[in-house]
């Protein structure tokens, strides 16, 4: 018969808690017990499982595992609509460029992206200073920030920044 996925994970420990056991069985035994009805998996369920799994996701970016936790952000994909205003987008860190002020500061120009697409940010010194020990490539921010244009390039600058941790 069909069985969706949350059912053949059961019968599969199911089957392994027989073989340990040190009963003998055939992987296709028609003797595993009958599974319960168990709900299919939600997409979101699925997702979390596979990042469990692998470390990535195939078919979908890891951002989508952190969105229902975060509220209302910015996609990068919308960035243009908000430039001069300050808002919440929810990145995942892929690389930076440390530079030296004309005073010979530390400031930071990193890139992000999300389900959508890529946004460059700018870490000026006070914030770089502030935030750079959080800061790792392949982890999810939540950032704060301002939306500007510079040589006809969206930035966001950023004023505060939230680590969110592990996404499992």
């Amino acid at each position: 018969g069909k069985s969706n996925r949350t059912e053949l994970l059961w019968e599969l420990a199911c089957f392994l808690r027989i073989q340990q056991s040190g009963r003998q069985i055939s992987l296709f035994a028609s003797d595993l017990p009958k599974p319960p009805t168990l709900q299919v998996s939600s997409a979101m369920d699925m997702f979390r499982r596979e990042y469990e799994a692998l470390g990535f996701l195939c078919r979908t970016h890891p951002i989508v595992l952190l969105q229902k936790s975060v509220g209302q952000r910015v996609k990068s994909q919308d960035l243009k609509r908000y430039v001069g205003r300050r808002i919440r987008f929810l990145g995942w860190l892929l690389t930076g460029k440390l530079v030296s002020t004309k005073t010979g500061e530390a400031m930071e120009f990193l890139t992000f992206e999300d389900e959508c697409g890529v946004v460059e940010t700018t870490f000026f010194p006070k914030i770089y200073r502030q935030y750079a020990h959080l800061l790792s490539s392949g982890k999810p921010y939540l950032l704060h920030g301002l939306v500007d244009v510079d040589f006809g390039a969206l930035t966001l600058t950023v004023e505060r920044v939230e680590g969110r941790g592990k996404l499992q």
